[in-house]
């Protein structure tokens, strides 16, 4: 049976996270880029870039920022760090289409409004002990402030459906945040 921890480490000690991986990273990217941007100009009618000296700058580039490995560490802790917000932002628009978003006609109703407090204090809450985010003593719950929140949450929500008006108020004028943002139905 195959230990996959013990591969990794394998990786590891043969220097493939801090070798090999970040080699490939810059070799590609600076590549991509020259022939993107064909700086170092074209052959033939077809204006194809050069590829050879593409790839030989590349590859050059590649190999000494490689060596550096103060370089390597920065760019492993930057990739880590940038790995880590897009996931979260990936996370949050999950949340986002969860609490009624929508991707057409964008966000609605009050749900969303509460959807986007928790997703925020959820993000908030997750990253709080790993990224190093310390909240104040008294932000951290005790053991009677669940059944108080729930109590103010239920006061609140029987209030405002006790005292709202059931007609809408809107005047054929006014348009709500959301249609500003959208602009013109199409």
């Amino acid at each position: 049976m195959v230990d996959y921890y013990e591969v990794i480490s394998d990786l590891q000690n043969a220097g493939f996270f801090d070798i090999v991986l970040p080699f490939l990273l810059l070799f590609i990217t600076i590549f991509a880029i020259l022939e993107k941007t064909k700086i170092f100009g074209t052959e033939g009618p077809e204006k194809i870039p050069r590829k050879k000296i593409n790839i030989v700058f590349a590859l050059i580039t590649g190999l000494i920022v490689v060596v550096n490995t103060d370089i390597i560490t920065i760019m492993n802790l930057y990739l880590s760090k940038v790995s880590l917000v897009l996931i979260i932002m990936l996370m949050f628009l999950v949340l986002f289409g969860l609490w009624g978003g929508d991707a057409e006609h964008g966000p609605g109703g009050w749900l969303f409004g509460l959807g986007i407090i928790v997703a925020i204090g959820g993000v908030i809450w997750a990253l709080t002990p790993e990224v190093g985010l310390n909240l104040p003593y008294w932000a951290y719950p005790s053991d009677w402030d669940g059944p108080l929140v729930l109590g103010v949450i239920v006061a609140v929500l029987t209030l405002f459906f006790l005292l709202s008006d059931s007609t809408p108020k809107t005047r054929p004028g006014n348009k709500d945040f959301w249609e500003y943002i959208r602009g013109p139905p199409k």
